[in-house]
């Protein structure tokens, strides 16, 4: 889908909007083809990224994108679907369903980008077999519960050689909370990856995640 475009002479500007919660923005990257769209930047084209999304660290996604200088993105915020005609005249939005008009297929395996902080983070895997828990939703009502996560995590720390690394961001929506699981002993984190607020389940600064190495 090629929006703005007043002339033949005038590069592309590619508008994709991607609404709901985080998992919603990941399909979103994939369908039709939308994340290779960004990959693909010629030079001269541009993308604007729209996010209408619960969660506001969505943007992260695109930060450190090679073609950062060729994409806009508008952090939008979240609003109900009787709002829709309404925050789309205010921020001067097109016509919903954006992503539905492209035509190509899904996109190939992604590459993302991660910020210095998460690089850490991820160097101390060193390489060796990990898994990946997010145990909080966008709603707490929607999250693993805590019963079962910790008889997960239990059964999982046993496995010989394994790395854990649960994950999460704080964020205000509704009554939703970050889960720090009580089957982990205290984390090993680097100073990047998150600190504990007075052995609450709140986590202060550019926490993204935190890493439990088997002992």
């Amino acid at each position: 889908m090629e929006l703005f475009r007043s002339s033949p002479k005038r590069k592309a500007h590619y508008y994709l909007e991607y609404g709901g919660g985080l998992g919603d923005v990941f399909n979103g990257l994939y369908h039709r083809g939308s994340y290779d769209l960004l990959d693909n930047l010629k030079e001269g084209e541009r993308a604007t990224v729209a996010l209408i999304c619960h969660n506001p660290h969505a943007q992260e996604l695109f930060e450190k994108h090679p073609k950062r200088n060729q994409i806009s993105i508008l952090n939008l915020g979240y609003w109900n679907p009787q709002e829709d005609s309404l925050k789309r005249a205010e921020h001067k939005l097109p016509r919903p369903g954006g992503l539905m008009r492209l035509t190509q297929g899904p996109s190939g395996p992604m590459r993302f980008y991660p910020n210095e902080k998460d690089k850490e983070v991820l160097a101390g895997l060193n390489g060796q077999p990990y898994i990946v828990l997010a145990p909080a939703a966008g709603e707490s009502s929607r999250n693993i519960p805590e019963p079962l996560l910790d008889l997960m995590i239990r059964r999982l720390l046993k496995i010989p050689g394994l790395r854990l690394v649960v994950t999460g961001r704080k964020y205000r929506r509704f009554d939703r909370t970050e889960i720090v699981p009580s089957a982990i002993p205290a984390p090993q984190t680097s100073p990047s990856a998150g600190e504990r607020e007075g052995g609450g389940d709140s986590w202060r600064g550019g926490t993204r995640s935190f890493l439990q190495r088997q002992r």
